[in-house]
């Protein structure tokens, strides 16, 4: 799909099951989430992925260091945010690389996919929600140059306070 300087960005696969679920299954890579996925969640989240790759032509997808180990999930789908239809970017990156910017890398390599792709796609505006607690994800956010619209409660995530980031692609 898509690829950076040190990431390969590449739609999951069902058989992937096992390297999502080390990341979304990971307590300390979760917890701005309610909780860490279990097994069923974390297929209904790969099953979803692989969907909307087939159906839309973009997904979240895995993030792969060069070696091919894989270390997140990044992308975006189209999704309801506070009663709306929206395409919503989103990044996860494995606790163990946390620190050495891949998550921005990869929501870069994403959004530059999306900027390249958006119009043919009907994509014209971006959207990236976030716990008003997760700084790492609102810094990656800003530097996107994604602003900041709104402050809500976000019932996708236990009605914690988020924030609501968005970018025109147009």
């Amino acid at each position: 799909m898509f690829k950076t300087s040190r990431l390969s960005l590449n739609a999951w696969e069902e058989a992937d099951f096992e390297a999502i679920a080390r990341i979304l299954q990971d307590a300390a890579t979760m917890h701005h989430w309610p909780a860490p996925l279990n097994d069923d969640a974390t297929v209904s989240w790969l099953k979803r992925a692989v969907e909307h790759q087939a159906e839309y032509g973009f997904s979240r997808w895995r993030c792969e260091l060069k070696t091919g180990e894989i270390i997140g999930d990044v992308g975006a789908l189209h999704h309801i945010v506070r009663d709306k239809p929206v395409v919503d970017l989103g990044y996860i990156i494995h606790a163990d690389y946390w620190g050495r910017g891949y998550g921005l890398e990869a929501a870069q390599g994403s959004m530059e996919w999306l900027k390249r792709n958006g119009k043919a796609l009907n994509i014209q505006t971006i959207v990236a929600t976030m716990a008003t607690d997760n700084i790492a994800s609102v810094r990656t956010a800003q530097r996107l140059d994604m602003q900041l619209t709104d402050t809500f409660h976000n019932r996708n995530n236990l009605n914690k306070e988020s924030y609501y980031f968005e970018l025109r692609l147009d």
